[in-house]
């Protein structure tokens, strides 16, 4: 899986209740996912304008998630 489709993935699993959402560390917002530089992606804070850049650890989390709930993808 490409790093968009584990986010996209994740987003709907978000969605459904089945996941943890993406929280802004300064105010708890729920982050959304953007283009960030060289097309990758990156979670955005409507309310404070942060970004941050998902580690490699957060993309294996979040695809091990998306596998163990692959029916609901």
């Amino acid at each position: 899986m490409t790093k968009w489709e584990i986010i996209h993935a994740y987003r709907h699993l978000m969605q459904r209740g089945l996941a943890k959402a993406w929280a802004c560390e300064h105010d708890g917002t729920v982050l959304v996912s953007r283009l960030g530089e060289d097309d990758e992606p990156v979670l955005w804070c409507m309310t404070c304008g942060e970004s941050t850049v998902p580690t490699a650890m957060a993309y294996d989390l979040m695809r091990a998630q998306v596998r163990e709930h692959d029916d609901f993808v």
